[in-house]
Parts: C-alpha cells; structure tokens; sequence
C-alpha cells in the first residue's frame, strides 16, 4: 500500500493529507453518537448527544488509527440548538472548558464540543460519507474490511434506516429555495421555518407561494411540513405550496395567500346566535344535526356534558 492509500476514499481517490500544523478548530468524522443509556459507551445523562470522532485535521500521517480504538469524543456546543448528526457525517470540533462527567465524580478540564454538520453532499437530510481519512485498513485492527461492508459501515449503525434511504438510494427531503435576506430553519425531514419577506424586484418568471401585495421589506413567517422525499439532486430544492404540503402556517403582514375553501351551502352554526352565560357551565344549542357543546370545561371530557354526544361533521 502506498503512501497516499492511507488517505484517499478506500477506492484509490484524491488523497487527503493532514495539516503539519496543529490546529485547534478541526473537521471531525462522525464514528458514532450517543442517544440512549442503551448505548455501549454511555456513562452518565451527559453522555446523551456525545458522538465518537475522527480528528480529520491532525491525524498522524505514518500511523492513522483505526476507528475500534478511537478513544476521541465531543458533545453538543449548545444544548438548546442543536442539529444531532448521523454517524458517517462530518461535524466542526472546538475545544472549550467544562465538565468531565463521570459516574465517579467530575472535574472541570477543555474538552472537545461539536456543532455545525457539514454538507459534503449537500444534502440536509443526510451527508454520511463512509471513507474520510480512513480506508478499508483503517477500521479494524490488523484486518482490511471488505470495501462493500466498509461503505455501509455507518449505515448499520443507524437506528432507522428507512429514514434516510429508499431501497440503495439515500432519500432526500427537499429544502426550501431561499429569496433574498431569507432566514430559513430547515430540519432533515421536510420540516421548515422560513423567516422572509416581500421584494418589489422579483426574479422574473418566479412565482412565490404567496402573493406580494404589500412593500418591499414585508415581513412573513411559513411554517411547512412535507413528508414527500425524492431521490434525484436536481429535486433539491423546493418552496411552500399549501396545496401539496401536509401541514402549512403563514403568518402574513401585508401578504394574500390565495386559497379556496370548500364548504357547505349553509353554514348554520354561523346562522345562530348563542346566548352563553358567563362561567363553565356548558351551554348548549340544539341544531338539525345534533347536540354542539359552545363553552365547556376543559378539565373534563366534553363528551360526557352532552346527554346525546353526535360527531358535528
């Protein structure tokens, strides 16, 4: 095996070599992550979160170790934001002070945390890459893996596969094509917050989920969850559609979303006038279809108010 072997892609790809120099903000190659006590690695409630890494900056060029004896591991930078990675995926190292959790006791040392998943493919909902500064030597000790199982490897490892692939291809849930000043919240699975506004100058042809009616700088928050994944990369992006999302929530300032309702000729519930009276006590109106509970105590089961309870619909 040549030099560069130790660092290209267990296929005999671009060489990565590391840094001579020592560097303190670093990549690091997911090995594994904590999320339950059931995990082999897990010593105390802090360890929920803590991944196992490959330090993909200062390896050691002659003599990489294997991942069966990485002893290397970070948790989360911040706690209340934070985006858990997949094993396989890369993720920025830092180093900072903090406690040293340990079933025994625990002393305040610079630990390593992660944070920010790095893209490699570009793809929000999974960027596991099998081979980064390791090949098909550098994961078990004096044996070479099998290059099919060492490129599935990560795969194993995670607790639903189904989620991220769609039979051999990795699924791909897209996400939002952004506009202007755009702040966008994008989960891995569809999901997305998009903190946007209206623009006077739009690209031409391009049509937003909204229309824009208001000035330039009009502030609208989406909400939108779309379940539908693709597999194709050209399918990446996409944009609000509330007719094809599963769930979808705007919060407009000066913008129409254009939508028709479909309802019955008579809406009789809004042909009524309700005399309620102040209190918990149900008050209750009789229509052609059955009994309609108006005010309620929530503490209790409406249901159970209702001497005849019927579904309205």
């Amino acid at each position: 095996m040549s030099f560069f072997d130790f660092f290209s892609d267990g296929g005999g790809a671009s060489p990565i070599i590391p840094s001579p120099i020592r560097r303190k903000i670093v990549p690091g190659h997911v090995i594994d992550i904590i999320l339950d006590e059931d995990h082999i690695d897990y010593e105390t409630i802090a360890d929920i979160g803590k991944i196992k890494y490959r330090d993909l900056e200062n390896g050691l060029p002659f003599s990489p170790k294997v991942e069966a004896g990485l002893t290397t591991y970070a948790f989360p930078m911040d706690r209340s934001i934070t985006r858990f990675p997949i094993p396989g995926e890369q993720v920025m190292i830092f180093e900072a002070f903090g406690d040293q959790l340990k079933p025994n006791g625990s002393a305040l040392a610079k630990i390593a945390y992660y944070t920010f998943t790095v893209p490699t493919t570009h793809n929000i909902t999974s960027n596991s890459s099998p081979f980064l500064l390791s090949n098909v030597d550098t994961i078990e000790y004096n044996r070479r893996v099998n290059k099919t199982t060492a490129s599935k490897r990560f795969e194993k490892k995670w607790k639903d596969k189904k989620s991220f692939k769609e039979g051999d291809d990795i699924k791909i849930y897209p996400q939002l094509r952004p506009y202007e000043g755009d702040f966008i919240l994008q989960g891995r699975f569809g999901n997305s917050i998009r903190f946007g506004s209206t623009s006077e100058k739009e690209k031409k042809g391009e049509v937003k989920p909204w229309k824009s009616v208001g000035a330039s700088g009009d502030p609208i928050l989406t909400f939108r969850i779309n379940r539908e994944s693709v597999t194709e990369r050209d399918s990446m992006y996409t944009k609000e559609d509330w007719e094809k999302d599963d769930v979808s929530m705007y919060f407009c300032s000066s913008q129409n979303i254009e939508i028709t309702l479909q309802t019955p000729p008579r809406l009789k519930t809004w042909e009524n006038i309700y005399n309620v009276k102040t209190g918990i006590t149900p008050s209750v109106s009789k229509l052609d279809e059955g009994l309609y509970s108006k005010v309620i105590d929530t503490t209790v089961d409406p249901h159970k108010e209702l001497e005849d309870p019927k579904d309205p619909s």
